[in-house]
């Protein structure tokens, strides 16, 4: 099953896929559903979301893996 640790985080998360997946993409969207950013990533279990420059707040991250869509709120300390 997919996890995202820590959440709340400060710095950085990390996305557990719980499997190696051949192919992903992860979408960050803020409240208003506007598209901060973008990753692509293949054949790989895990993947580091950095902040960068996100303001604190709730973010939501749209994984599309191997056909599925989920959805999962992140929160920004």
């Amino acid at each position: 099953a997919l996890s995202i640790y820590p959440n709340p985080f400060k710095q950085e998360t990390t996305v557990d896929f719980g499997k190696e997946v051949k192919q992903a993409n992860l979408r960050v969207v803020d409240v208003f559903g506007k598209l901060i950013e973008e990753h692509s990533v293949i054949e790989t279990d895990k993947y580091i979301l950095k902040r960068e420059n996100k303001a604190s707040g709730i973010y939501f991250i749209e994984i599309e893996v191997e056909g599925d869509k989920l959805f999962h709120k992140i929160i920004i300390e």
